[in-house]
């Protein structure tokens, strides 16, 4: 998720109201500060002026949604969301972040319907394609959440987390040779995340393979000592396999 970053068009307000007010505000308003209660009360006083144009007005609440996003107030960023679409229904950026805000609230029917307007808009985001696939692993939709991985993927082959979620899709459908796959593509790609080794080392052990699910279980551990799942199901490994 992210700001969207306009200059706001400072032209053709009242007199009387100083251009270099105006132009702060926008600066915050655009994310220039890491302050989220300064940039809510920035784009709430350029709304307020009652001179933005509605481009300008629809970015000022998409900005603010996503201030409110941050603070975790997803109810806020939604009714934002909803006000920036209203005003430029053909954004696709501002269906993303909606659909992503519904995601947090764990509401994945309107989730997903946001991320299919989001893609019908721009089909070549593979962060949307991703989220989307999230949400039908949420949901259980394993077979729809890899396709949504495989676009991902198609479009943005570097992406480390697109082959992680696509492991644990396959993880779930009990495809464990297949979420190794990507899991060592993910790894490849961020050697240093101890969350992928304890995915590959989680599906090594539902194949028995508890040595090699060990060795992982240990890089994750050297990497983040205080990982509980490498913990616990290291331990987990090492009994079952003197069983």
């Amino acid at each position: 998720m992210r700001a969207i970053w306009v200059f706001f068009l400072l032209a053709g307000f009242a007199a009387g109201v100083q251009a270099q007010e105006l132009e702060f505000k926008a600066r915050l308003c655009q994310g220039n500060t890491a302050d989220t209660d300064l940039q809510i009360s920035a784009c709430t006083w350029l709304m307020e002026t009652g001179r933005l144009a509605e481009s300008n007005l629809a970015i000022a609440y998409s900005n603010r949604a996503y201030a409110y996003f941050g603070k975790g107030q997803f109810d806020r960023a939604i009714q934002d969301y909803d006000q920036a679409i209203a005003l430029k229904p053909d954004d696709a950026d501002f269906y993303s972040s909606r659909g992503y805000a519904y995601a947090m609230k764990g509401q994945f029917d309107r989730a997903i319907h946001d991320f299919d307007q989001a893609i019908a808009l721009k089909p070549d985001d593979a962060s949307v394609y991703s989220n989307r696939g999230n949400a039908h692993f949420e949901k259980g939709q394993f077979d729809r959440a890899i396709h949504d991985f495989d676009q991902a993927i198609a479009l943005k082959s570097d992406k480390a987390d697109f082959y992680s979620n696509r492991g644990n899709a396959y993880f779930w459908k009990g495809q464990f040779d297949r979420a190794i796959q990507d899991y060592d593509q993910a790894i490849a790609l961020r050697p240093d995340d101890a969350d992928f080794y304890s995915s590959r080392g989680a599906a090594y052990a539902k194949k028995g393979q508890y040595d090699h699910a060990i060795v992982n279980f240990d890089e994750a551990i050297n990497l983040n000592p205080d990982h509980a799942d490498a913990n616990k199901f290291r331990a987990l490994a090492i009994k079952l396999k003197h069983q």
